[in-house]
């Protein structure tokens, strides 16, 4: 889920847990990856709202 300005929220429905928030260092904006999923997020906003639902796997470190 995004907002594509500030919320950016992972989700997991088997999770406990409301969501995990998401932090793209800027470094990588130009990153296949990362464009790839930005474009993903925006298309939500799309009109008609896509119904679009993405799975991928994140490896990073987890921050309290």
């Amino acid at each position: 889920m995004s907002d594509l300005i500030e919320y950016t929220l992972l989700v997991d429905n088997d999770c406990p847990a409301r969501g995990i928030s998401l932090w793209i260092p800027h470094e990588l904006d130009d990153s296949t990856d990362v464009r790839v999923l930005r474009s993903e997020l925006r298309s939500q906003w799309a009109i008609p709202p896509s119904n679009t639902q993405v799975s991928a796997v994140f490896d990073g470190t987890f921050l309290a």
